[in-house]
């Protein structure tokens, strides 16, 4: 499976709205000074011309490394620098 939908609620109005995801590709993350390969989840909603971008750690049970958002409004990133405990 490449590409999904999954049903979410808009925080802003209690809406639900579907939610398009597609697998796009691989990258490598540097968390605590090792590399991880990192698997690209990319959202994208028509409703306001935003895509997202979760990178994701698989050895790390899925942890979230980084978040990309961008839009016309802007370009927003959220990026783990430092994993003090996992367990």
């Amino acid at each position: 499976m490449s590409e999904f939908y999954i049903n979410l609620i808009e925080i802003k109005t209690g809406e639900i709205k579907k939610n398009f995801y597609t697998l796009d590709g691989e990258d490598t993350c540097r968390l605590n000074g090792k590399n991880y390969n990192c698997v690209l989840l990319k959202r994208y909603r028509e409703s306001d011309d935003k895509t997202t971008t979760y990178y994701l750690i698989p050895e790390l049970d899925y942890l979230f490394y980084r978040v990309v958002d961008e839009s016309p409004e802007g370009y927003q990133k959220l990026e783990i620098k430092e994993l003090l405990s996992f367990g």
